[in-house]
Parts: structure tokens; C-alpha cells; sequence
């Protein structure tokens, strides 16, 4: 693979990091907002109901964006303790 096509696949992968983390955000602020919400509809037990259901949905997808968030840092730190590991190697032919 060459250099330039690793640089892009690792500037597509931290942007991608951001986009996850940017969505990660949203959804804690919008589960922020259901539980604000939760508190002012305490005497109707239905809308309680449906602001629990959202806040389960909102919670399944927060710890899939945290997963996936978790695996592409790892590559990322992967891809750099090889790139890393690259230009050891290289220097060390060259002495």
C-alpha cells in the first residue's frame, strides 16, 4: 500500500473518530433533554412510558457508537505503532 493511500485511509478513519464522537455528543444531550423532559410529565404515567422507551433506544445506540468508537481508536493506534515501527526499520537499513 502506498503512502498516499495509507494517509488517506487514516485521515477517512479520524474523521470518521470525529463524526462518532460529534454523534456520541447528540445523544447524550438528547438523552439529557428525554430525562428533563421525564422530570415535567411526572403525573402521566404514558408519556413516562414512551420517554423510558426512548431513553432505552438512546441508550442501545449510545453503547453501539462507544463500541465502534472503541475499535477505530484501536486501529488507528494500531496504524500508527506500525507506521512507527516502518520508519524504525527503514532507519535501520539505511545505517
Amino acid at each position: 500500500m502506498s503512502v498516499v493511500v495509507t494517509q488517506a485511509a487514516v485521515q477517512t478513519d479520524y474523521r470518521m473518530l470525529s463524526d462518532i464522537e460529534l454523534a456520541i455528543k447528540l445523544n447524550q444531550d438528547a438523552r439529557l433533554a428525554l430525562a428533563h423532559s421525564a422530570q415535567e410529565a411526572v403525573g402521566n404515567p404514558d408519556l413516562l412510558l414512551q420517554y423510558h422507551q426512548q431513553d432505552v433506544q438512546l441508550e442501545q445506540e449510545l453503547k453501539r457508537l462507544e463500541m465502534e468508537y472503541s475499535a477505530l481508536k484501536e486501529k488507528l493506534e494500531g496504524d500508527e505503532k506500525m507506521k512507527k515501527n516502518a520508519v524504525e526499520r527503514a532507519f535501520k537499513l539505511n545505517i
